[in-house]
């Protein structure tokens, strides 16, 4: 917990001051040493107090010196000499706290890395055309009250709060019947709070489709008799129609499969191949391993869209002085299968309505199966001066008199 004394996070990282040893109080023997007092360093020697065993460990004050040796293995001297450290702290090789606070010898507090963790997941059984929203909460190992009972905190170094719950929640333990092996369970896992709702996700279903070119209707200009005023009329039976390419996703290919239609208001997609014409080979589809256009031999779709209007491509003002006249953007209203309204724009699809019409693709093969430019066919000789043909020139120029 946030608010907790944190003695379990020694676990992740050893700490490099404070005095102790590698192995807690009095580890790897009892006071005395390899030397007595004196020796090649005296009063120092070869180590400061502390050692691989705080408060004592592999040496005397005198550390490798001359004399009879006292009893037990280990004095208060270190590696270094007194007064000298190998990483800091009141000597010792590693510093105090590198593994006593593992056993609850020091206690430390590391205050977090960052203010928020990222955590991840994913939904592998959304389903399409429908609106998913989700809520999260974690299951986190107690610090103060972890699975490995040697981690176990000293409880006289937690706050009175987090004192009380793990007390508690080891009485509780207590009660439980232990396993094959003897152990008692442990309740060694806190839950966070259930995080607030996300905002609604709408699975989309699969396949795409992208509006083209539209084609204003005709119109032209009459008086309504009975009010006197101009209006539009349409001339043309289907109205403005549109360029529109579906692009079914099928998963055994493991491609989209498009279908380009003319639509209009009213229209219908859907689609099959017709096993009368011998022509008809199927959609153009693009190899996932050639990499090339080839076509889908019989296939079929059966999620529907309807067509509810088409506008654009009216001219716009100031086209006098332009070969290619301006128009305004296409758009096309359709109906999903799901139900739900999609406004396809003719601006905002046409990366995906030149990928699904391969329009690229067929540009180049025009340029490249065109024939390069020819030169033009020389002039007459003539008998005096005059211009020959020129070259590239459809043909040539005409000869002198």
């Amino acid at each position: 917990a946030g608010d907790e004394s944190d003695a379990f996070s020694t676990r992740g990282r050893g700490n490099q001051g404070v005095g102790g040893g590698m192995m807690g109080p009095g580890a790897m023997g009892g006071r005395g040493g390899l030397g007595a007092p004196g020796g090649l360093g005296a009063p120092g020697g070869l180590g400061a107090p502390g050692g691989l065993g705080a408060p004592g460990a592999m040496g005397g004050r005198g550390g490798m010196g001359m004399g009879m040796p006292n009893p037990g293995s280990g004095g208060s001297g270190s590696m270094l000499g007194d007064g000298g450290e190998m990483e800091g702290g009141s000597g010792g090789m590693m510093g105090g706290g590198m593994m006593g606070g593992l056993f609850g010898n020091n206690s430390t507090t590391l205050e977090a890395e960052a203010d928020y963790k990222l955590v991840r997941f994913y939904d592998f059984d959304v389903q399409p055309g429908r609106v998913y929203r989700y809520r999260i909460r974690l299951v986190l190992e107690d610090s103060n009250y972890p699975e490995d009972r040697t981690l176990d905190p000293d409880l006289s170094s937690l706050k009175s709060e987090v004192f009380a719950r793990v007390a508690t929640q080891r009485t509780e333990d207590d009660k439980k019947p232990a396993n094959k092996e003897g152990v008692k369970p442990r309740t060694f896992y806190r839950f966070s709070d259930w995080s607030v709702a996300s905002s609604p996700a709408y699975a989309v279903p699969p396949g795409q489709f992208a509006a083209g070119t539209v084609e204003a209707s005709r119109t032209t200009s009459m008086t309504d008799s009975a009010t006197k005023t101009a209006i539009e009329v349409e001339t043309t039976l289907k109205g403005s129609t549109g360029n529109f390419v579906v692009a079914d996703w099928n998963p055994k290919l493991g491609v989209d499969v498009p279908v380009s239609f003319e639509v209009y208001r009213g229209s219908i997609l859907n689609y099959a191949t017709n096993p009368k014409d011998k022509k008809d080979k199927g959609p153009e589809i693009v190899d996932p391993i050639s990499k090339k256009v080839k076509r889908a031999g019989a296939y079929s779709f059966a999620d529907t869209l309807a067509v509810v209007d088409v506008r654009g491509g009216e001219t716009l003002g100031h086209n006098d002085d332009r070969l290619d006249e301006l128009k305004s953007a296409g758009e096309i209203l359709v109906f999903r299968p799901d139900g739900s309204l999609e406004v396809c724009n003719e601006l905002d699809d046409l990366t995906p309505f030149r990928m699904f019409t391969f329009a690229d693709e067929k540009e180049q093969a025009k340029a490249a199966a065109a024939p390069p430019p020819g030169l033009g066919s020389g002039g007459g000789s003539g008998d005096g001066e005059g211009d020959g043909g020129g070259i590239g020139a459809p043909t040539g120029g005409r000869g002198g008199k």
